[in-house]
């Protein structure tokens, strides 16, 4: 879907600049050029991994540093500050701007050649009707009023329709457009039913009739809507959270992840189904887990994605080769007192410990975010033998030493280094993109190169599961 690389203009507006290609299939350059305060935002690629980016202005010129997308497809752009989300759509020969005022109630703002498109979703954040957490999260909590709930979910769902139907009369949008919104807000209706099945206790929460008000609902047909499995977090999160549905039965037994797989291969279709089969292993094998292999030869054969498969074939090696490849141990990192030392001496050094590793850098905005609840976790694991290993990929070695301090990650028991992010060792961990966890177990063996974050509740519970 979209293949990176970084250009050095100067400029002080944030714009998606495109220029049209006559060749089908061929990627278009979209340059992205920040104004303002600094830019966060990212995008999920073909694979579901999040793609990260900081732009971050240059003092002493006052711009910001752009860089440069290749789009083959409409690609869902999210801009993040002070914990809300706002989404753009690029779509390939678009011409955007992105201007980030903090001081503004909506730190980001867009404009473009549509204008009222270009700003769709956050007209729909100014009023109240963002597509985020909010939704979803009400009824999770609330498992005993789902019914008023579902009303308010409803209602919300209509007041979007309404708008974007208001702005389709009004000639603001393209038809791809408008089709692409359309299913996307029906998508966040049905991802806020499914959300309790992603939560193992709420399940038993909620009564039968919450059962027939899902069946009820358009899940199947938007599950049938595959053209946006590369465009929509939300279709993704249907078709996970449908598939959780169909399996909750075995959900919190040992039989979880194998229901979870047949159920995909016997209800879901085409290119739903490859991305559930494949997003079902690539979860089990990064949460350090091993019951993909009893269908990973299958695998091979019942998923139609080749590029899907190719992948998993590529972890399943890759988390060898992290402590046995010589040009990976080999790879020269530095401690805050300039002494130099190898990967391999840091895992000598570590020998019989678990190590979660986290790679950030001082100008990461979700890695600082990050920082507290490793602290939490680092101290529920204090009495066990567990290694909480910095690595920054910072290219400014006094702003790494700085943000130590200043953020408390030279804490006492934790062991940070400078890791330079053009070498071998942080392309193979593909860092940047950042924040990144990293766990080895006891053994030395890499169970997860995609770890939970330390805020997220599994973190521990991962841990936990492979500590002796």
């Amino acid at each position: 879907m979209v293949k990176l690389a970084k250009e050095c203009l100067s400029t002080l507006m944030f714009v998606l600049l495109a220029c049209w290609c006559n060749a089908q299939g061929k990627a278009l350059p979209t340059v992205l050029i920040g104004s303002g305060d600094d830019i966060f935002f990212s995008y999920l690629n073909d694979y579901n991994d999040r793609v990260r980016f900081l732009m971050e202005r240059d003092s002493a010129t006052n711009t910001t540093p752009p860089v440069t997308l290749y789009l083959t497809e409409p690609t869902l752009l999210e801009f993040n500050a002070n914990f809300r989300q706002y989404r753009v759509y690029a779509a390939p020969g678009d011409t955007i701007h992105v201007i980030a005022n903090r001081k503004s109630n909506l730190y980001y703002h867009f404009a473009g050649r549509k204008q009222k498109q270009v700003a769709f979703f956050n007209d729909l954040e100014a009023a109240g009707l963002g597509l985020g957490y909010p939704d979803v999260v009400s009824l999770k909590f609330n498992p005993t009023r789902y019914t008023s709930y579902e009303g308010n979910l409803r209602g919300n769902r209509e007041k979007r329709l309404a708008i974007l139907h208001n702005y389709q009369a009004l000639g603001y949008l393209d038809p791809s457009f408008f089709a692409f919104a359309l299913s996307l807000i029906h998508q966040q209706y049905v991802f806020a039913l499914l959300y309790p099945y992603y939560d193992t206790p709420a399940i038993k929460q909620y009564p039968a009739a919450y059962v027939t008000m899902i069946h009820q609902s358009p899940v199947r047909s938007l599950v049938q809507e595959n053209q946006f499995l590369n465009t929509s977090q939300h279709y993704r999160n249907v078709v996970r959270g449908y598939n959780n549905f169909l399996s909750r039965n075995a959900t919190g037994t040992p039989m979880a992840f194998a229901t979870l797989y047949r159920n995909a291969l016997d209800s879901l279709r085409g290119p739903a189904r490859d991305y559930e089969l494949f997003s079902l292993l690539k979860d089990n094998i990064n949460g350090g887990l091993d019951d993909y292999r009893g269908v990973y030869t299958g695998f091979r054969t019942a998923c139609t994605s080749r590029s899907y498969v190719a992948y998993i074939d590529s972890l399943v090696g890759r988390h060898q080769g992290l402590v046995t490849l010589p040009k990976l141990l080999n790879t020269q990192l530095e401690d805050p007192s300039g002494a130099a030392l190898t990967w391999q001496k840091i895992l000598a050094k570590n020998k019989g410990k678990v190590l979660y590793i986290d790679l950030w850098a001082s100008w990461c905005g979700p890695c600082l975010a990050q920082v507290p609840a490793s602290h939490k976790l680092m101290q529920a694991l204090a009495d066990k033998p567990v290694a909480f290993i910095y690595l920054s990929v910072d290219a400014d070695k006094q702003k790494w030493r700085k943000a130590l301090q200043s953020t408390g990650i030279d804490a006492p028991g934790s062991q940070q280094y400078l890791l330079n992010a053009e070498s071998d060792l942080a392309k193979y961990l593909n860092a940047p993109p950042i924040p990144r966890y990293v766990l080895i177990n006891q053994n030395g063996i890499p169970v997860g190169l995609d770890a939970p974050r330390p805020s997220d509740m599994n973190a521990l519970k991962m841990v936990l599961n492979i500590v002796r």
